[in-house]
C-alpha cells in the first residue's frame, strides 16, 4: 500500500518507489473516501509524469511545487502549463540575478541604457506584488496593463511588456513553458508615437541662443555632431583628425566617423535637466531633435547621399548601397566646410 495516514492524525502520505528512488510526500488531503480518492489519482499523476519524461516536476514536490500546482494543468491535458521549480522562483530575485547577463535575442550584449530600462519596468511590476514568482508574469502583465491605459502610458506597458518576454526567453525559452507565449497574447495599450520634425538651421541657433550656457553647449554638440543623447553623456566619442569618431550604440553602422565642427565637451548637466531645459524653451522640443535636423543640414549642404548615411550611422536600405563604403577620411574637411556654409549656419564657440 503507496498510500496511509499519518499515524499523528494527519492527512494522506503517498509512498513508493520511482526507479529505484524513494518518494515520500503528505498530501494534505484526509483520511476519507474521498480523500483516498484524490490521493490515489495524485499517485498515477506522478506515474504519468515520470513515463512521460517530466520526473523534474514530481521530484519537486514538496520543496518549489505542490501537487496542487499540477493537478488542474495534468487533469485537463495542458502539461506545456505545468509549473516547473524555475516557474516557482521568486520572480525579482530570479530578474536581480539575470540582468547583469541579459542580452539581444541574437546574442549581443545589451548597453547600460537599455539594461536599466528593463530594471525599472520589473520595478513597476514589483510594486504591484512583491511575493510574486515567474509564473506570475502574465497576470502581474494583465494587472499593470490595465493600469497603464488608465493613465494613457501605452509605450510604458509596451517596454515592460518587452521586458517580460526578454526575461522568459532567455531563462526558460520559448517553447519549453507556455508563459512566454501568454505574455506575448497580452494586447498592447493603443498610444502614438510623436514625430520628431527637424528644423531649421536658424531655428538650432535661436534655440542654442535661448538655453542656459551649460545647456547650449549640450545642444550644440548634438547639432554639430548628430550624435544620440546617451552617446554624449556615455562619452562614445573621441577627435580624430579633421572627424569625430562616435562609438555608436545600436548596431554596428553607429560606429561612425562625421566632419568635426566643433569639439564636445562633457556634459555639465544631467539628461534629465537637459530636457526640461528644452522644454522651457519649447515644449515641443526633445534631444532628438537635433539629430534629425543633422541629417537635414548635411542634405541641404549637398553632400553625398552615401556619406550622409555614413555619418548618420544608417544601415544601407538598398542592396545597390552597400557597395561603396568608401573611406569618409578625405572628405571630412570639405564637408564640414559645406555644413557650415549653409544658410543660417553659424559656428558658436
Amino acid at each position: 500500500m503507496t498510500i496511509y495516514a499519518d499515524s499523528r492524525g494527519g492527512s494522506l502520505i503517498i509512498e513508493r518507489r520511482f526507479h529505484g528512488r524513494r518518494f515520500r510526500q503528505a498530501t494534505g488531503l484526509p483520511s476519507t473516501p474521498q480523500g483516498r480518492k484524490t490521493a490515489e489519482a495524485w499517485e498515477h499523476m506522478l506515474l504519468a509524469l515520470l513515463e512521460g519524461g517530466r520526473s523534474e516536476l514530481v521530484w519537486a514536490i514538496g520543496k518549489s511545487l505542490t501537487f496542487h500546482d499540477l493537478w488542474p494543468h495534468y487533469r485537463t491535458g495542458a502539461w506545456s502549463r505545468m509549473p516547473s521549480p524555475e516557474h516557482m522562483a521568486p520572480l525579482f530575485d530570479s530578474v536581480r540575478s539575470w540582468l547583469p547577463t541579459a542580452h539581444k535575442a541574437r546574442g549581443a550584449p545589451i548597453s547600460e541604457v537599455h539594461r536599466r530600462t528593463l530594471e525599472s519596468s520589473f520595478k513597476a511590476l514589483e510594486r504591484l506584488r512583491p511575493r510574486a514568482t515567474v509564473a506570475d508574469v502574465p497576470d502581474l502583465l494583465r494587472a499593470y496593463r490595465v493600469e497603464c491605459e488608465k493613465r494613457g502610458i501605452g509605450r510604458t506597458f509596451r517596454k515592460a511588456k518587452n521586458a517580460a518576454q526578454a526575461f522568459l526567453r532567455e531563462t526558460l525559452g520559448k517553447r519549453r513553458s507556455m508563459l512566454w507565449a501568454e505574455v506575448s497574447d497580452i494586447p498592447d495599450v493603443a498610444y502614438s508615437r510623436s514625430v520628431t520634425q527637424a528644423v531649421s538651421v536658424a531655428r538650432l541657433v535661436e534655440i542654442r541662443s535661448a538655453l542656459p550656457p551649460a545647456h547650449a553647449a549640450i545642444w550644440w554638440a548634438l547639432c554639430c555632431s548628430g550624435m544620440m543623447p546617451d552617446e554624449l553623456w556615455g562619452h562614445k566619442w573621441r577627435v580624430e583628425g579633421a572627424g569625430l569618431a562616435v562609438g555608436g550604440t545600436k548596431t554596428a553602422y553607429r560606429r561612425r566617423v562625421v566632419p568635426l565642427i566643433v569639439v564636445p565637451k562633457e556634459p555639465e548637466r544631467l539628461y534629465k535637466a537637459f530636457r526640461v531645459a528644452l522644454q522651457k524653451v519649447d515644449e515641443s522640443l526633445t534631444p532628438y531633435v537635433a539629430r534629425r535636423s543633422y541629417g537635414h543640414w548635411l542634405e541641404e549642404a549637398g553632400i553625398n547621399p552615401t556619406r550622409r548615411r555614413l555619418y548618420m550611422g544608417h544601415a544601407a536600405k538598398d542592396p545597390h548601397e552597400q557597395y561603396p563604403e568608401h573611406d569618409v577620411g578625405p572628405h571630412l574637411a570639405d564637408d564640414a566646410a559645406l555644413f557650415t556654409g549653409c544658410k543660417g549656419f553659424e559656428v558658436m564657440t
